[in-house]
């Protein structure tokens, strides 16, 4: 058995890592040893955290319509906690509308001359309900570094707010999609979460999600000086069951192919070598 408690653990990976204290509450516990294990190697951390804001028309209530997609701060976001979940706006032709917020964190770890991880965690803070899409979300590197294969993890999760309800979701095998960029996983929310739609009517709790994901990476030459990560969240605005093909080339950008709209949010973590 492990001397160190989960405890101790989180409070060595906070301080090592910069994740936040969110981000660690939600590490499995295989990833939690794997932080840990490694805090010691640790040369040099840093993060960034992105907002962004979605306005939905819920005239329908069981067909959320996007109106607006903007990046903006935590003290929005935070005002935006006292404000009603749904407003009567008739002047702009919608009956009534609702926020939607998106959490994006990045973290980049130094733990060599030519190594070091990389880490990024989505929250959607408020989600309308019947919310359901292929997501994508992923990771890429500059050209100067490469993932290290088989060292890539994620985790998916929900809540539900109201009943205290925690349920843990692996994010599983078909999930995973390396590329010379960097790694991606599709995330199908829809069949993760059918078995408790039906609680979801008008008078349900609010659901949240969040998840993240994690690789190892390498110097691919010795001539690198920074390291720059990109955190990309895809959102499909509509449609289900469509071939979502992704691609992260060299540089980190995220590509998606598909017949449905995505849209996508971007973080930015930048470490200098």
């Amino acid at each position: 058995m492990n001397s160190v408690s989960d405890a101790k653990m989180k409070e060595i990976i906070l301080e090592k890592y910069m994740f936040s204290e969110d981000f660690v509450n939600d590490l499995s516990y295989e990833d939690l040893q794997k932080y840990y294990k490694n805090s010691y190697q640790i040369l040099n951390s840093t993060k960034t955290e992105t907002y962004f804001k979605f306005e939905y028309d819920m005239s329908d209530p069981e067909d959320p319509k996007e109106i607006s997609q903007t990046k903006a701060t935590k003290i929005e976001y935070e005002l935006s906690l006292n404000q009603p979940a749904i407003q009567t706006k008739s002047s702009n032709g919608y009956d009534c509308i609702q926020e939607n917020w998106l959490k994006l964190e990045t973290y980049i770890s130094k733990t060599s001359s030519t190594e070091g991880n990389v880490s990024a965690r989505f929250h959607w803070l408020k989600v309308p309900r019947n919310e359901r899409a292929d997501d994508v979300f992923s990771i890429g590197l500059n050209s100067n570094f490469s993932p290290v294969p088989g060292s890539e993890s994620a985790y998916f999760q929900y809540e539900t707010k109201g009943k205290g309800e925690t349920t843990t979701k692996d994010l599983g095998t078909p999930a995973t999609k390396r590329d010379i960029g960097g790694y991606a996983y599709i995330m199908d929310t829809w069949s993760l979460l059918y078995p408790y739609y039906p609680r979801f009517g008008p008078t349900a709790d609010e659901i949240t999600t969040r998840g993240y994901m994690q690789y190892d990476f390498i110097a691919n030459n010795s001539v690198a000086t920074v390291i720059d990560a990109y955190s990309h969240y895809a959102h499909q605005i509509k449609g289900k069951y469509v071939s979502v093909s992704v691609s992260i080339p060299l540089g980190g950008s995220l590509s998606i192919s598909s017949s449905e709209k995505f849209d996508i949010m971007t973080g930015h973590a930048q470490l200098k070598w």
